[in-house]
């Protein structure tokens, strides 16, 4: 794995020991990240009416992620 330097331009490894630690957290932020574009789907469809039931999909979704983020959280 590798990160940014100050710079923003070049690349350097990353230990072992932070990327087990950071991984849980980026992927937290992005199971965060996806929760909130499962809420603003959500807003919008049940606002303009759902003809092909989206909605349904779209909130299981929403509770896959409220489950992944449950169980990386009480770890």
């Amino acid at each position: 794995m590798y990160n940014l330097d100050s710079d923003h331009y070049s690349l350097r490894p990353v230990s072992a020991a932070a990327t087990s630690g950071n991984g849980q957290g980026r992927l937290l932020d992005w199971i965060d990240s996806q929760a909130k574009v499962t809420r603003i789907w959500l807003d919008q469809l049940i606002a303009e009416g759902d003809p092909d039931d989206m909605i349904s999909l779209i909130h299981r979704q929403a509770a896959w992620l409220d489950m992944m983020r449950s169980r990386l959280a009480g770890n």
